[in-house]
């Protein structure tokens, strides 16, 4: 855990700057070449929606602005490492929040999450006070060109929001449309497109 000094921030008077809004939350939707993932989860027997979320949080927990949360009223960068997806079985019409440890092995961080998602009866899962990195859903039933999330009164909410929509196949590639968004006091244009580097630099060096 690294404390942030505000005085000496180089972005605290971004920081300050949207501390005004009431809700300081926005979002961006951009397109992505899921193919390799796909592939990737099929040839390993693991899930498409665990393994590409393990992809995302691989890519913004090097982005160290996405790591900064407020503990005891302090700015700090630390690790948070649980992923929290929405997850819905075949033939069921509920949702539940399934929350899984990040392990840096995709293939047994998606099996763990599979086990996870298979015990878990109730809405949410039994891990303790769990340090969230990303919240992550989707929408396998049909496709978006935006889409917003539910927010936290605080100003304070710096976990950043993932959700991709159906899976398009284009010329034999299959893409999504993915929604990401974060906290303005915190992340700008710029981190967004590091982290969408780091992304599809992953992606692409899946084997």
């Amino acid at each position: 855990m690294k404390a942030i000094n505000l005085k000496t921030w180089e972005r605290k008077d971004f920081y300050n700057c949207f501390k005004k809004d009431l809700v300081p939350m926005y979002g961006i939707t951009t397109k992505f070449d899921v193919t390799n993932v796909y592939n990737f989860a099929k040839q390993n027997g693991i899930s498409f929606y665990f393994a590409l979320g393990h992809i995302f949080y691989s890519a913004l927990k090097d982005v160290e602005e996405f790591n900064i949360r407020v503990v005891k009223r302090k700015l700090v960068v630390m690790e948070n490492n649980v992923l929290s997806f929405t997850c819905i079985k075949p033939n069921e019409t509920m949702f539940k929040f399934v929350d899984v440890l990040y392990d840096a092995d995709i293939v047994k961080f998606c099996e763990n999450a599979r086990k996870v998602e298979q015990n878990q009866t109730g809405l949410f899962g039994n891990l303790k006070n769990p340090k969230y990195g990303v919240f992550f859903s989707c929408t396998p039933w049909f496709e978006f060109s935006a889409m917003t999330n539910p927010r936290s009164k605080s100003k304070n909410d710096f976990i950043p929001r993932i959700v991709w929509d159906k899976i398009k196949t284009e010329n034999g590639k299959k893409f999504l449309n993915v929604s990401i968004e974060v906290n303005h006091r915190i992340i700008d244009g710029l981190l967004i497109s590091k982290l969408i580097a780091n992304t599809k630099q992953l992606i692409s060096s899946l084997k």
